[in-house]
């Protein structure tokens, strides 16, 4: 299976397996969509519930960087299980991934505002 684009970014596609047309319709869909539309493609459909959004402001205390640190491991994790949408446990195991990346001295961390106590 071959991959384009970062496995976090929403719209990327493969090759080589049977969901990549699926994935290639998707991402014409997004790059397509209206602000409304795309707004209401990532709440209802990539998040599980009204909570994983709120989770993701939480986790990244207001600081955009670290919201998008936090989307896209979160993403990373949910597209590992398998699951169909992003659930607050993707969230919050991405918080954690990314606070102990911090710890060990690696690039991609949150800011200090977005760091667990």
């Amino acid at each position: 299976m071959r991959t384009y684009g970062h496995p976090g970014r929403l719209g990327c596609y493969s090759t080589g397996e049977p969901g990549g047309s699926l994935r290639r319709k998707a991402r014409s869909r997004v790059l397509n969509a209206s602000l409304d539309e795309f707004s209401a493609y990532v709440l209802t459909e990539r998040m599980g519930d009204e909570h994983v959004f709120a989770g993701l402001c939480h986790a990244s205390s207001a600081v955009p960087r670290d919201f998008i640190n936090v989307f896209c491991q979160a993403t990373i994790l949910q597209q590992a299980a398998g699951a169909p949408a992003m659930t607050v446990a993707n969230v919050r195991s991405a918080m954690c991934d990314l606070y102990d990346e911090g710890k060990s001295g690696t690039s991609r961390t949150l800011s200090p505002a977005g760091q667990i106590g």
